[in-house]
């Protein structure tokens, strides 16, 4: 099918609306480094209308991860909730634990924002673990930082520091530059706390 601006039209090579799902994602990618949440919704949202039904799982998931993500970033909590636990559970299922750390990182900010900051802390720790139990440094370095970012909230500053410091490590150790950033940014904003 050929997609329009206004949906889908006509008949077209099966792999251009994979290729329009890459450009999109892509285009998301972009809009979430510049923190422009509205437009990489909207790229997921194309993205995830246009994903042919026989598009594996995995991708599936990982673009409504991503897209709860953004609302979750807009604060827009009261829907995103119900789909991010969807998706942890058929992570589960599936023994995707890819999916599954990422949905319990999103989970936990998504708890940190609803002000639940004990259940944040907690699905971050299980976030780190996942993260950590399958190698991928950076997810376990954003896991960190967000809950040296919760437990700030909750007043433990020097355990947040010391998370927060985890994560700074990891970032330079990859390196991944505004992950570097953001951690000193959040050991400013402890430091501005503590007076």
């Amino acid at each position: 099918e050929r997609v329009t601006g206004r949906g889908r039209a006509g008949a077209g090579p099966a792999d251009l609306r994979g290729r329009a799902v890459d450009a999109l994602e892509q285009a998301a990618v972009r809009a979430e480094e510049v923190e422009a949440w509205p437009r990489a919704r909207r790229r997921y949202e194309q993205a995830l209308a246009v994903l042919p039904e026989d598009a594996p799982d995995e991708t599936r998931a990982r673009l409504r991860l991503a897209r709860a993500q953004a609302r979750v970033e807009q604060r827009d909590l009261a829907g995103v909730r119900a789909e991010i636990d969807e998706l942890l559970k058929a992570a589960r299922v599936a023994g995707d634990r890819v999916a599954a750390a990422h949905a319990l990182t999103v989970l936990a900010d998504c708890e940190q924002k609803e002000g639940n900051l004990i259940g944040s802390d907690a699905t971050y720790e299980q976030a780190v673990a996942e993260w950590h139990a399958i190698g991928d440094e950076h997810g376990v370095a954003n896991a960190l930082r967000g809950r040296g970012m919760t437990l700030m909230f909750r007043g433990e500053l020097d355990d947040s520091e010391a998370a927060i410091q985890k994560a700074l490590a990891t970032f330079r150790a990859i390196p991944e530059r505004r992950g570097e950033a953001w951690a000193l940014q959040n050991l400013a904003w402890i430091a501005f706390t503590r007076g």
